[in-house]
């Protein structure tokens, strides 16, 4: 749901604990509240959001040129777009 803290939008994921946690909600007028405030700990966080969201995209740009590079050879296109959904994509 950190996605939700930038854009407003509806999370697109669910977690689902494995073992006993402690959970912390922020909600996103809060969070814009401790940005504006210059507060340490939400800065973090949205430097963490960044680090993820560039990862993501760069995998995803490889993915597409490894479709574009390797359109003749299915097999490994359909391997990188498996991969690609393993790591991504949540099924439930």
């Amino acid at each position: 749901g950190e996605m939700s803290l930038v854009d407003g939008a509806p999370r697109m994921a669910s977690a689902t604990a494995e073992t006993p946690l402690l959970l912390a909600r922020l909600g996103q007028a809060a969070f814009e509240a401790r940005l504006e405030a210059g507060d340490h700990i939400a800065t973090q966080l949205l430097r963490a959001m960044a680090a993820a969201l560039c990862a993501r995209q760069r995998e995803h740009t490889w993915l597409l040129q490894e479709m574009v590079d390797f359109k003749e050879e299915s097999d490994r296109t359909d391997d990188a777009i498996t991969q690609l959904f393993r790591r991504q994509v949540t099924w439930h």
